[in-house]
């Protein structure tokens, strides 16, 4: 088997990403697991039939068969990230001596008398009233 048929065969099977060109005319390139078969079969109708071809009843259905459904996107790692900081900030209000906390959020603290004022005000990290 030629360079070239080694080539085209990887190419064709896996997924692959050219991570530098190398000074020498040479490429580095990262190769990823195997292209589903289904989406292999899809590419190479695709390329078999004409471009008029490309909005043809059949070609849609195959297309279709690829849509995933996914929830709605998030990083669970940030959102709990920010709720552990949130928690620990209200943490130093919850034990503040001679001041019972009656109930606290992440936001929010309800305490049974007034803070002090040092620790309210407008800026970013004071509590506010």
């Amino acid at each position: 088997m030629s360079d070239k048929q080694y080539k085209d065969k990887i190419d064709k099977v896996y997924n692959n990403t050219i991570l530098s060109e190398l000074m020498n005319g040479d490429k580095l390139v990262k190769t990823t697991s195997k292209i589903d078969d289904k989406l292999r079969i899809l590419i190479k109708y695709l390329e078999e039939d004409s471009i008029d071809m490309m909005n043809s009843e059949n070609t849609l259905n195959k297309l279709k068969e690829f849509n995933k459904t996914r929830g709605v996107p998030s990083a669970v790692q940030i959102a709990a990230t920010i709720s552990a900081y949130a928690k620990m900030s209200i943490n130093k209000f919850k034990n503040l001596e001679n001041i019972q906390c009656i109930y606290s959020d992440t936001d929010s603290v309800v305490l049974d008398k007034k803070l002090s004022d040092d620790l309210v005000g407008d800026n970013i990290g004071d509590m506010k009233l």
